[in-house]
């Protein structure tokens, strides 16, 4: 069995709840191991023109695909000073 399909199966069977920070971080890892010749100048004749997306970017997508079910939008709340999520349900 490979490494996805181990882990995949471990979060299937137990329900894992992974944490992004972690998540983004064995992503990044596993660009940087398998794919990080793609993003390098010296590996291809061409000049690479794409950079290798940082733990923050990871992080920053996968929160997005957590929300992305969610419909609404933001409202001010002169209370609170801060916004606050409305559902358009």
């Amino acid at each position: 069995m490979t490494d996805r399909a181990s882990i995949t199966n471990l979060v299937i069977k137990k329900k894992l709840v992974i944490d992004t920070k972690e998540l983004a971080e064995y992503i990044y890892n596993q660009v940087q191991e398998h794919y990080g010749q793609y993003f390098s100048n010296t590996q291809y004749p061409y000049p690479a023109i794409l950079e290798v997306p940082t733990v923050d970017d990871f992080k920053f997508w996968i929160q997005q695909f957590k929300v992305r079910g969610c419909i609404g939008h933001n409202e001010w709340n002169d209370m609170y000073k801060i916004n606050l999520w409305v559902n358009d349900n």
